[in-house]
């Protein structure tokens, strides 16, 4: 069985409310009579990402179909391009986007292989559209 692609037609999440943290590896131990002291627990562990869709009616049925139908209403993974990079120009250090020998800017590609995490979408109306909040845990 393939793993599930997002829906390619639903808009990038919005940058406010957009956060991206890394996942806690250490466990905090405390001593009696000093600071706490972090000790290595895991090697790696998912990235809770934070992000808020605004999807039109049509764009609400696309996301509710892949959320219940393809994903067992979040249970199952997912590939998904990384917002952060997927789609963005490359740049030079002087901040110049990098182009082809035809002109065209040179594009970075980067995806994310998620799960739904704690908080489970909320649809909330915004004028015509929906705004669609929800949590991920961007697996290592």
């Amino acid at each position: 069985m393939s793993v599930p692609q997002f829906p390619p037609e639903l808009d990038r999440p919005l940058r406010d409310g957009f956060s991206l943290d890394d996942g806690e590896t250490r466990r905090l131990f405390q001593p009696d009579a000093a600071p706490l002291v972090p000790r290595a627990r895991y090697s790696s562990a998912a990235r809770p990402v934070a992000m808020t869709l605004i999807l039109d009616r049509n764009q609400l049925a696309i996301f509710d179909r892949f959320y219940n139908d393809e994903l067992g209403r979040g249970a199952r993974v997912f590939i998904m391009p990384d917002p952060t990079t997927e789609g963005w120009p490359l740049l030079a250090a002087d901040g110049a986007p990098l182009l082809t020998a035809d002109g065209r800017p040179i594009l970075l590609a980067g995806t994310w292989l998620c799960l739904f995490g704690k908080s489970l979408p909320s649809r909330r109306p915004v004028g015509v559209s929906f705004s669609v909040s929800f949590t991920l845990g961007v697996l290592p």
